[in-house]
């Protein structure tokens, strides 16, 4: 379901967007796709869908394999899978933490997009 909706999302931006376009068309367009309160967030998420549907999708099949090789293997396989699962997660965690400590130190302004100094 996600990779067929991230591919469906994708085709209806590109067929959506695409053509021959001059500089006031595009800014046209992008005068018409800011929102009054929200800015150009609305379509920063529908750019981003086809990604986050396809990432989704990703984990989606991941987790339908782990679960088919823990109902069919043996508790060694098992004790196996579930090791390296937990130090992924771990890993992704610290990572995860490691930026996102980053990124508060350097304290992005999320409205003009650049790093106050």
């Amino acid at each position: 379901m996600f990779s067929v909706g991230s591919i469906i999302i994708g085709l209806l931006n590109t067929r959506m967007y695409r053509g021959a376009s001059n500089y006031r068309s595009i800014a046209t367009f992008l005068q018409r796709a800011q929102h009054r309160r929200y800015g150009f967030r609305p379509l920063a998420i529908v750019y981003a869908l086809p990604i986050a549907l396809l990432m989704w999708a990703v984990l989606s099949f991941a987790g339908a394999i782990t679960l088919y090789f823990l109902m069919a293997t043996s508790n060694d396989s098992r004790v196996a899978l579930l090791a390296l699962g937990t130090f992924l997660t771990g890993c992704t965690v610290v990572t995860i933490c490691y930026f996102w400590q980053l990124e508060m130190r350097l304290e992005y302004d999320v409205e003009d997009v650049s790093p106050k100094r």
